[in-house]
């Protein structure tokens, strides 16, 4: 399982780091004021790819597979906000009995990040070495459960990931509530 994890983390970097820049705005800063070391004012649309292990602490252990894709928008180089789109796929146990199941929920991620500035190497640039964000989204619902509103908080550290050789860099909280019963669960694991 840890190798496929490490695989997966692989991909997703490859993939980020390959992808062209895509300019939504002409803000940029001339090449005379990057020269000096001036942040780009250009946003920045990038994949955003988590992969988590689940801890619910109403059953006392973890319970699934949690995996986050979508795409990031930064507004500047270096300590920004950001605003984020995806899907939050789950697998795990639904039911009291033990059965597992797939549910899935659409999300926004908005929050703050530290993206680098333009005095390290581009392709790093491109990557959010930290990120704290809120979640809120709605999970939709399947045989097993109602439909929900998903709200949570999350923190993730590329360079934790980096630096530790594959130690887990991103944790979530993560609460869906149909407004009759509410759940929470925790999620640790690997992000961008």
């Amino acid at each position: 399982m840890s190798k496929l994890v490490i695989l997966i983390t692989a991909l997703a970097l490859a993939l980020a780091l390959a992808l062209p820049d895509i300019s939504l705005a002409s803000t940029a800063t001339s090449k005379e004021g990057r020269a000096r070391g001036k942040p780009s004012q250009r946003p920045e649309l990038t994949l955003t790819l988590t992969l988590a292990g689940i801890y619910t602490p109403a059953t006392g252990h973890g319970d699934g597979v949690h995996a986050h894709a979508g795409t990031d928008l930064y507004f500047n180089e270096g300590a920004t906000l950001f605003v984020g789109s995806g899907a939050e796929l789950q697998y795990r146990s639904l039911h009291t009995d033990g059965a597992w199941g797939l549910s899935v929920a659409p999300v926004v991620r908005m929050g703050w990040a530290f993206t680098g500035d333009n005095k390290i190497p581009a392709l790093l640039r491109r990557l959010p070495l930290l990120k704290v964000y809120a979640i809120t989204g709605w999970r939709l619902p399947n045989a097993a459960q109602a439909g929900a509103l998903r709200v949570g908080l999350g923190v993730s550290c590329f360079l934790i990931s980096a630096l530790l050789q594959g130690a887990p860099g991103t944790a979530e909280f993560a609460l869906d509530t149909d407004f009759s019963t509410t759940s929470y669960h925790l999620r640790l694991g690997w992000g961008l």
